[in-house]
């Protein structure tokens, strides 16, 4: 069986809160609001970055074919030059109250017999004292986008985590299943 693990690390992720929330910086939005493969954003001026990269994988049987999300440490200025003149950058300057982490869990079995053990994260929601700041990778598998998101209830905005069962043939040779699993810091 093949298992993936590519949630974000939930320590990190924790002591995160309680810091201030910087900034983020992104290229500059043309039609959507959403990055293709870096967003980089500081806390307590330490910078991080969300990169959504092609990675060589099986997935679903569909070789080196989708994007990974991961999350690191990375210089503040090294983001910043990957737009050169192009990225824009946005001041929060807030306390983070708590982050709600959306994972998305896939499971495909063949025969009856499974065969993929998928996780991923999808999102991550910064819950500030009166608003929120959501960074959500594509809900298409092989895309490099993340999409920003700013304002309130940001959770109903999420993808729900089942376009892949219209990409994936459902029979009784081979069948995937979708799982959700939410957390709040």
């Amino acid at each position: 069986m093949k298992q993936y693990d590519y949630r974000f690390d939930k320590n990190l992720l924790r002591s995160f809160v309680g810091k201030t929330f910087n900034r983020f910086v992104h290229p500059q939005f043309i039609y959507t609001k959403t990055a293709t493969m870096y967003i980089g954003f500081m806390i307590d001026n330490v910078s991080y970055c969300i990169e959504n990269d092609y990675e060589s994988l099986d997935y679903f049987g569909w070789d080196n074919e989708a994007t990974v999300t991961r999350l690191y440490e990375k210089p503040w200025q090294d983001i910043v030059e990957m737009w050169k003149d192009k990225a824009s950058i946005t001041e929060v300057q807030e306390t983070i109250e708590s982050i709600t982490v959306i994972n998305d869990h896939y499971s495909s079995f063949s025969n009856d017999v499974q065969n993929y053990d998928y996780w991923e994260t999808r999102a991550i929601i910064f819950h500030f004292k009166d608003h929120e700041v959501a960074f959500t990778k594509s809900d298409c598998w092989f895309s490099m986008e993340i999409e920003i998101s700013k304002g309130h209830d940001l959770l109903k905005y999420i993808p729900d985590g089942k376009f892949i069962l219209d990409d994936f043939t459902q029979s009784k040779k081979q069948t995937i299943s979708t799982e959700r699993e939410i957390y709040t810091i």
